[in-house]
């Protein structure tokens, strides 16, 4: 192999393993990836604190229990409220993208009557607290699992996306990787051979 080759080929080993150590530096998600996964997880828990202060106002006779329950409600719903808006139409406050992988938009669409149904029972809770209307307390019970279900699958779901995206990661590292490695072997023996030849030359 010619000293130009020899060199050409160093050369490209080295630009290999430069992109090697950017591909390294990079994160492995974006970052707006992790958040919406922690929102989701996060997500199931509102609606299942917005069942639970509802049934503590139903059912409690604590005036302390009631006004807690009644707190927690109101600091819980308009948060519940803005991450839904976000899933289904994306929300750049929450870093939740426009466009969520389309199975995981489906599931939202879904679960949404059963929020709105919550939702809508809860605030009614919420005016009249005492006392509270059963038929809106049974209106919250009948779709809270539903909706938990709904936020358990889409948690699922962006995990498996997640894991997805992992992979390829590894599998595009690794590559980069073997072929640093066959460059330089090749580099290497090119390089002994050269050598070898311009010992024997001078011989």
């Amino acid at each position: 192999m010619s000293p130009n080759k020899i060199r050409i080929l160093g050369g490209f080993g080295i630009f290999l393993l430069i992109i090697s150590l950017a591909f390294e530096a990079l994160p492995l998600l974006p970052n707006n990836t992790l958040n919406v996964f922690s929102i989701i997880a996060l997500q199931r828990t509102l609606g299942q604190r917005v069942a639970k202060n509802a049934l503590v106002l139903a059912y409690r006779t604590s005036p302390d229990e009631k006004a807690e329950a009644v707190g927690e409600l109101q600091n819980v719903l308009p948060y519940w409220e803005k991450v839904q808006s976000g899933l289904a139409h994306g929300d750049p406050s929450l870093s939740i993208p426009a466009h969520l992988p389309s199975d995981i938009s489906l599931i939202v669409l879904q679960s949404q009557p059963d929020f709105a149904y919550m939702d809508t029972a809860a605030h009614k809770v919420l005016s009249h607290p005492s006392p509270v209307d059963p038929v809106q307390i049974s209106i919250i019970l009948q779709h809270d699992n539903a909706y938990f279900l709904s936020m358990v699958q889409i948690t699922n779901l962006m995990q498996q996306h997640i894991q997805s995206a992992a992979q390829m990661y590894f599998i595009i590292e690794l590559c980069i990787g073997i072929g640093i490695m066959i460059i330089w072997i090749v580099f290497i023996l090119s390089v002994k051979s050269a050598l070898n030849k311009a010992h024997k030359a001078e011989q």
